[in-house]
């Protein structure tokens, strides 16, 4: 029992340090409605914030209908 505790542990270090490795060296790139707007258009978006609020409520039924399922 003590080997397989050990053996468990040095596995667990071993996925610990490639998960550190992984998260140094990965990039993340957003795609699709997450990217970044363009800065032009940033200045009119920042200014209303009344259409940000729609985006919101769509998720917000779009989550319901999700867990309307698992009911």
């Amino acid at each position: 029992m003590i080997e397989q505790f050990l053996l468990n542990q040095r596995k667990g270090e071993l996925a610990q340090s490639e998960v550190k490795k992984l998260r140094e060296s990965g990039k993340i790139e957003y795609m699709g409605e997450f990217t970044a707007p363009a800065p032009a258009a940033a200045a009119p978006a920042a200014a209303s914030a009344a259409p940000a609020a729609a985006p919101a409520a769509a998720t917000e039924s779009a989550v319901d209908k999700g867990l309307s399922g698992l009911k």
